[in-house]
């Protein structure tokens, strides 16, 4: 590490204005680097030189003392940074007038070189996230060994099981305070993997605790927790609360992650096109059966349901995807699907009774005719004839 020359300047120019002694920095080797007299810089400074070869701790050149031609009375310190000497810090006067104010501009520049190292780090740092994040979520990774390397070196558990929360903002260009305000959250600690997506919302890899017991449900209660923790943080920033959360999958190898990603990314669009209003946190395992569902070419539930189309008018299509599809929602619960619907529970009864006489199912007492006509409604909806 060594100390920046304009940095050092600019730190002795600004005392110079308020201070009448002469004020030298040097590097390890002796050499002047910045100086209120800029016809020294680049000079030999001999009492530099000596000072860090012996491993002095400091050097007070007295004025009853013989000087060497040039030499002047005053103060020589050693710069140092994590226990190795970078510089050394020179003030002409007399030592005992002089001595505090050179233990004050040492203590300046090493703070300087710190926070100059520090801000260094953390730049590699960001570079090594962009990276890792990169490869993590848009690249074809054939080696996941390349993640582990950089999970590593960014302090994260490679094997660690996460969930990806994908926070919608608003307000883009709050993104950074919204960041900030989430990781003030008792729940959010350095395992938490965060980054700022392309589309500038606010993605979280979220560390999960598997303890084998009820694991949708645990899980769940422990993301909402987290959700509701870190809003409240977000609130108390005076910043914008986002529009939507969308969980994703549940992962326990980087390799996975980009999935996982794309699957809260599948959740944003498809509660989009359902119309989905204001906010609310979305789970993608929710919306298994639609993702499937989106997943399998259309043909293949065409060649199996193809015939519906010549067999059912328009009205009784629709009125089939809206009773059944508010059904679904309401876990098959005639008086909650009436109430979505806004029509009395004895017509919701009517179409169930129609549907049997109709199409021969009867999904209300017979799993296997609930699923063969989930998959229809499935069909219908993605049909043109189906509209």
């Amino acid at each position: 590490m060594s100390i920046r020359i304009e940095l050092a300047q600019q730190l002795i120019t600004k005392l110079s204005e308020h201070l009448d002694y002469n004020i030298n920095i040097m590097d390890d080797q002796g050499t002047i680097i910045a100086s209120r007299d800029p016809q020294r810089i680049g000079n030999f400074h001999e009492g530099a030189y000596l000072l860090v070869r012996d491993n002095q701790d400091i050097e007070l050149v007295e004025e009853d003392k013989e000087l060497p031609e040039g030499m002047r009375p005053g103060v020589n310190l050693p710069i140092t940074y994590d226990g190795a000497v970078i510089g050394v810090v020179g003030i002409t006067g007399h030592p005992g007038e002089v001595k505090n104010l050179a233990y004050a501009i040492k203590t300046s520049v090493e703070t300087m070189v710190e926070y100059e190292y520090y801000k260094e780090a953390m730049v590699r740092r960001q570079d090594t996230k962009n990276q890792f994040f990169s490869r993590l979520l848009y690249e074809h990774v054939q080696d996941v060994r390349e993640l582990d390397d950089f999970a590593g070196k960014l302090g994260y558990n490679a094997d660690m099981l996460r969930v990806p929360i994908l926070y919608q903002l608003g307000s883009h260009d709050q993104n950074l305070e919204v960041l900030q305000a989430v990781k003030k959250s008792s729940l959010h600690d350095k395992q938490h993997m965060t980054y700022i997506t392309v589309d500038k919302d606010l993605l979280i890899f979220k560390p999960l605790q598997l303890d084998g017991k009820g694991i949708f449900s645990h899980f769940r209660e422990e993301v909402e927790e987290y959700i509701r923790d870190t809003l409240e943080h977000i609130s108390r920033a005076g910043l914008s609360r986002p529009e939507s959360c969308y969980v994703g999958t549940y992962q326990n190898q980087l390799g996975q992650f980009q999935e996982a990603y794309r699957h809260t990314l599948w959740l944003m669009s498809h509660t989009r096109r359902k119309g989905t209003q204001g906010f609310k946190v979305h789970f993608f395992c929710d919306h298994v059966m639609n993702y499937f569902f989106e997943a399998i070419p259309s043909t293949y539930f065409s060649h199996v349901f193809s015939f519906i189309d010549h067999s059912l008018d328009r009205s009784t299509k629709r009125m089939l995807m809206s009773t059944i599809e508010a059904l679904r929602q309401n876990n098959m619960s005639i008086k909650a699907a009436s109430e979505e619907l806004q029509i009395h529970r004895n017509t919701i009864s009517f179409r169930m009774e129609k549907i049997r006489d109709l199409l021969g199912l009867d999904p209300m007492n017979k799993s296997s005719d609930l699923n063969l006509i989930i998959m229809l409604v499935e069909y219908l909806k993605v049909s043109r004839k189906g509209v």
